[in-house]
């Protein structure tokens, strides 16, 4: 079959993401139903003469009156945007109908299904740099950055304590890092209520789902559709649930009317809020926004970070894979800014190892002393000449904990759609007033080495079991070899 010419391609890409947005909200608009009273189920819709319009008033009742903004506004747009024609009615009922056979099976709404068809569907991955993280990838990562002995000051079974603990992805994707956090911290609060024989009733649990979802996790994307299904994938983790509020921000990306230049979640290399002029779901990528937008900002706040866990984008200044690659009109603009920032702020980043570089600077000064840095990044990170600046933060400014790679030959990589072969990182933030370099030399670094990369969850949290248990140097039923040693503070030591 010959390939369609690129603009072809890329419109029925977003023919097919579009219809994608339009069926996880028709997904999660049922299951909302069975908790919220003015939320109707699909069916009573699908009755309706004009079904498309009343679809797109229900979703604006939803927004206005009880919230969900990045599932609903994105599919509400979407929808009145569609002409009017049989065939517009006949397709969108025809999705209202598949979402309803998804619904049935409820074990298909717990994996980031609509998340792992997006994945597929983005034609655009390589320019923007988005490889997204694999489910079983990201379940090890969480598993072991969240392992309780890691954090001995955080009581994980109280509302408090947990309110105050902050988790942020400045490049969330569709959000399986911050599913895998959430169920990472879900485990943990099991087992600290059941070490002190406490009760775990369903009601405890809701109420820990609302606690993560409304108050602990941030997540930052320039695709309004990434983080439109990042709402969902959190929401859909506790379906029982209803919220009523999420850290889930769409920021802008390009240059606008006004001459202003926005990078993404670059901006918050020196703020803590942008004023995006955008609303939650904003335009998105080099949209232009309109005089009397910009009279009123939406702010996208960003705290004191207890963790940072992001699989930065890999875009780079040279070769094929360049930064801002898909805004090529802006680019220039672009790079410009980068280069402005990188050298006004004396960021600890290079644009020549590309944009994941950038984003772990800007995450480090976020993250408050003793928080963490959770990374998957390309294995360059440990030996390329290009990766210096980020091994020199992480060397000064960190305790390296652990560094994981993966040896399968059918999978180097850990994440989705590409071979690229990749590392993940944890490193504890020192607090340079009472941890010097001399007095952190002895702390050990982790390396694990998989010979068998998880495919599956569970087999992801079997081996981030053992690892936390502190499995002997070789479990080769696990698949993996587990090694120490002790900090080189010259660098960090390469993965052999």
């Amino acid at each position: 079959m010959p390939t369609l010419p690129f603009e072809q391609r890329r419109r029925e890409t977003t023919a097919k993401l579009a219809a994608l947005m339009l069926a996880n909200a028709f997904i999660f608009q049922e299951q909302l139903s069975g908790l919220e009273e003015k939320v109707k189920p699909i069916r009573s819709l699908l009755v309706e003469r004009d079904f498309v319009g009343k679809t797109a008033a229900h979703w604006n009742m939803i927004i206005n009156e009880i919230n969900y903004v990045p599932i609903f506004k994105v599919a509400r747009d979407i929808i009145l945007s569609l002409p009017s024609h049989s065939d517009t009615d006949s397709a969108v009922r025809h999705l209202a109908e598949r979402a309803l056979e998804i619904v049935s099976k409820k074990a298909a709404l717990r994996h980031d299904l609509m998340g792992r068809i997006y994945h597929l569907l983005l034609l655009e991955a390589k320019y923007l740099g988005t490889y997204y993280t694999s489910v079983p990838a990201a379940t090890l990562l969480l598993k072991l950055t969240l392992d309780i002995d890691r954090w001995p000051k955080v009581d994980w079974a109280n509302p408090v304590s947990l309110n105050e603990f902050k988790i942020a992805d400045l490049a969330c994707g569709t959000g399986t890092l911050l599913m895998a956090a959430s169920q990472a911290l879900t485990d943990n609060f099991i087992k600290f209520r059941a070490s002190r024989s406490e009760t775990i009733d369903n009601g405890s649990l809701t109420e820990l789902h609302k606690l993560i979802i409304e108050e602990m996790l941030y997540g930052y994307d320039v695709l309004p559709s990434a983080v439109h299904l990042t709402a969902s994938t959190l929401a859909l983790l506790a379906p029982e649930t209803c919220f009523h509020k999420m850290h889930l921000y769409s920021l802008p990306m390009g240059r606008m009317k006004s001459g202003q230049v926005y990078l993404g979640s670059i901006d918050y290399v020196s703020a803590s809020t942008i004023e995006t002029q955008l609303d939650l779901m904003s335009p998105g990528i080099g949209s232009a926004i309109s005089a009397a937008d910009e009279d009123v900002p939406s702010v996208a706040p960003l705290p004191s970070l207890d963790l940072c866990v992001m699989n930065p984008p890999f875009v780079r200044s040279v070769g094929g894979n360049l930064l801002f690659g898909s805004v090529p009109d802006q680019r220039g603009h672009m790079q410009a800014e980068l280069a402005q920032r990188l050298k006004a702020t004396n960021l600890a980043a290079s644009s020549t190892a590309g944009l994941g570089s950038v984003f772990a600077a800007v995450g480090d000064r976020h993250i408050k002393d003793g928080g963490r840095l959770a990374l998957v990044l390309p294995a360059a990170l440990t030996t390329g000449i290009a990766w210096g600046r980020t091994r020199e933060l992480i060397n000064r400014g960190y305790i390296l904990e652990t560094v994981i790679a993966s040896h399968d030959p059918e999978r180097w990589n850990f994440s989705e759609n590409t071979e690229l072969s990749e590392v993940m990182v944890i490193a504890r933030k020192r607090d340079r007033r009472i941890e010097t370099l001399d007095s952190v030399a002895d702390e050990p670094t982790q390396f694990i080495n998989l010979w068998r990369n998880p495919v599956t969850s569970a087999h992801a949290l079997a081996v981030g079991e053992k690892i936390s248990r502190g499995a002997p140097r070789t479990y080769r039923n696990g698949g993996f070899t587990a090694t120490r040693c002790f900090r080189d503070c010259r660098g960090i030591t390469k993965i052999r």
